[in-house]
């Protein structure tokens, strides 16, 4: 996806170094999102104020330039206001969004930046779809074998919490932990109670 971009414009205005009072000025209401008939009339008269006679010619290079790219920005918008506004619908979707935000976020020149509006507007769409998405709780037994497989932790390690016998059904899930055991092990595995209470 193909965004418009200050740079995009500073480029193409670069290559007229005596337009640089225009480049600031089409840099500021580019910035405030003002792409309209009186911006460019504005642009144009910077520019021709600060113009002499011999570099009229380039003044219309640069306003063909930023017509083409404001032409441009007008596609890329449409795109963008998807983004921000619509449901995603899919993972694949989502995976796109988030490189749109990143990319909008890296454009960013400053906290107050207009890209930013984007950006939080695409975070936002994330956000919905990730609460509409369930994730799935692993069981308690479930957490307690892959705690004692990493730590090397074995059965009789955890006999201060309960007897071996008991923490083999547990495993198994046969059996449940209380709130006593879920309380030895946290402490034992440093871990919140809540870890291993359903």
């Amino acid at each position: 996806m193909r965004i418009i971009t200050k740079k995009r414009v500073k480029n193409a205005m670069l290559q007229y170094p005596q337009w640089q009072a225009g480049l600031d000025l089409w840099c500021h209401i580019f910035s405030q999102s003002s792409l309209n008939a009186h911006s460019y009339n504005q642009i144009k008269k910077v520019m021709t104020m600060n113009a002499q006679q011999d570099e009229m010619v380039a003044l219309g290079q640069v306003a063909s330039a930023i017509s083409a790219t404001a032409t441009e920005f007008a596609g890329t918008a449409v795109e963008l206001f998807h983004y921000t506004y619509t449901p995603i619908q899919s993972e694949k979707e989502l995976i796109d969004r988030a490189a749109v935000m990143d990319y909008l976020m890296d454009l960013a020149q400053h906290e107050n930046d207009i890209v930013l509006v984007f950006a939080n507007a695409i975070s936002d769409r994330i956000e919905e779809f990730e609460n509409q998405m369930e994730i799935p709780t692993v069981p308690v037994a479930e957490k307690l074998k892959m705690l004692m497989e990493t730590r090397s932790v074995k059965q009789k390690d955890l006999k201060n919490i309960a007897p071996q016998s008991v923490i083999s059904e547990l495993l198994n899930g046969k059996r449940t932990v209380n709130l006593n055991q879920a309380k030895g092990f946290a402490r034992y595995f440093n871990l919140p109670v809540s870890y291993f209470v359903e």
